[in-house]
């Protein structure tokens, strides 16, 4: 019994000194930046078909929250590596536009083709992410960071009125300062699976450059 209570006491013991070692800086952040498809690929369209794709250089914004684990280090010291948690949510949107029947005079320019033949389509991306990274201090201020970053997207499609969800898990890298008061970092976020599920598409993975501003309370 006696033994029973003193391990259990050192278990506890060892967990509060863990979390002691540890400080955990929370607040704010406000993400903006382009948003970009690589190398989309048209679906087969029909002969004298053309479409036209505006995914790439879109703007894009997101809000969340912060979790940041500081590890205990002597005072007047910097932190080498600290762990981020990054819970958000953000918006984009997709155009692109398709047409039929086009002549010789119009294969080379086919904004000049009639509006009677055209169609244009716009994807409203709505999304959840949660971004875990790991960073490290390099000189002064300054630090990068590794991650992932699971994002779940609900795509509400104009062309149908429907929707459709899609997951995507991209890689993140971050290159930050660390103003005390506030952290600004720019981020690049690399997507690993396709996005996009329209008849005129059949792959399509997501670019992402932000600006991302942490204000912790």
């Amino acid at each position: 019994m006696k033994r029973n209570v003193l391990l259990v006491c050192l278990i506890l013991l060892f967990t509060f000194g863990a979390y002691a070692q540890i400080e955990v800086k929370s607040g704010l952040i406000v993400s903006g930046g382009i948003t970009g498809f690589h190398k989309p690929v048209p679906a087969p369209l029909p002969e004298n078909h053309w479409m036209s794709f505006q995914g790439d250089k879109k703007f894009d914004a997101a809000v969340g929250y912060k979790f940041r684990l500081l590890p205990y280090v002597k005072p007047f010291t910097l932190n080498p590596l600290f762990a981020d948690l990054d819970i958000q949510a953000g918006y984009q949107q997709v155009k692109y536009g398709i047409g039929g029947e086009m002549s010789s005079e119009y294969h080379y320019n086919p904004d000049n083709l009639p509006a009677s033949n055209r169609s244009s389509f716009k994807d409203n991306y709505y999304r959840l992410s949660l971004n875990p990274m790991l960073n490290c201090m390099i000189y002064a201020y300054w630090y990068v960071g590794f991650g992932v970053e699971p994002t779940l997207y609900l795509v509400s499609k104009s062309e149908s009125k429907g929707s459709f969800s899609a997951f995507d898990i991209p890689l993140t890298a971050r290159v930050g300062y660390d103003f005390k008061y506030v952290d600004l970092s720019f981020n690049y976020k690399y997507g690993l699976c396709d996005v996009t599920d329209t008849q005129y598409f059949t792959s399509g993975k997501i670019r992402r450059w932000q600006l991302q501003l942490f204000i912790p309370f």
